[in-house]
């Protein structure tokens, strides 16, 4: 399931998030994927997590995911990686590859869900297309500013070469409390329904029984 988490960000949280992308201290992409890097396969630059603006770099991420419905109920999360500022300029890619399934820091997690939130307007850069393999093809991703993409760890993505200008987006890895990806796009359906219904018929039977079976199926296949 991939899923677009329209306005995410406020545009005075993408316009602080830009200014930190202008003024904060960037380091070679290399430093966390060194294996792919070394292979050419990432060639980007992200802000250095011991930089003076990481913190708020998290905090603005971390709260606008917290307070977004549509991410809190797809995702499920249990852990949240600190988000990673990341910037392509001309000539920079990342070229296909799967994200690692377990990172050890600051705490160990599986990795069950990648999102990118797109910072920079996108008739400002040419190329710079987020493309995930799905099942179903390749789906090619340039959203609005403020605008993210929530998508399984497990697809197989890139970002296109950047021909002109330049893209700057933040990125982040969830572990769910609901480890298969197909449980997650049942619960994630039938929160839709419920929520339909209950605006269609509040507080009717039909409601209460959707909505006690999706919250019996959440507990049923959720981990501590």
């Amino acid at each position: 399931m991939l899923l677009v988490l329209q306005g995410l960000l406020a545009p005075a949280e993408v316009a602080t998030l830009r200014e930190i992308g202008r003024e904060g201290e960037f380091v070679d992409g290399a430093i966390s994927s060194p294996g792919l890097a070394a292979a050419g396969i990432k060639r980007n630059e992200q802000l250095s997590l011991s930089s003076a603006q990481q913190q708020r770099v998290e905090q603005i991420v971390l709260g606008a995911l917290d307070r977004n419905e549509t991410f809190r109920v797809a995702a499920l999360p249990k852990l949240i990686r600190p988000p990673v500022l990341s910037r392509y300029r001309s000539g920079m890619a990342y070229g296909t590859h799967i994200d690692t399934p377990i990172m050890r820091r600051p705490v160990p997690m599986r990795l069950d869900l990648s999102t990118t939130i797109f910072l920079s307007d996108p008739m400002t850069y040419t190329g710079g297309e987020l493309c995930v393999e799905t099942p179903y093809g390749e789906k090619r991703v340039k959203l609005p500013a403020g605008d993210a993409i929530l998508y399984p760890t497990t697809m197989l993505h890139r970002v296109e070469e950047i021909t002109e200008g330049e893209r700057l987006a933040a990125v982040t890895w969830i572990q769910s409390m609901v480890q298969d990806q197909s449980k997650r796009s049942i619960l994630y359906d039938l929160a839709v329904v419920t929520q339909w219904i209950q605006g269609a018929a509040p507080q009717s039977a039909q409601y209460h029984t959707l909505n006690n079976t999706r919250s019996n199926l959440t507990r049923m296949w959720a981990t501590d």
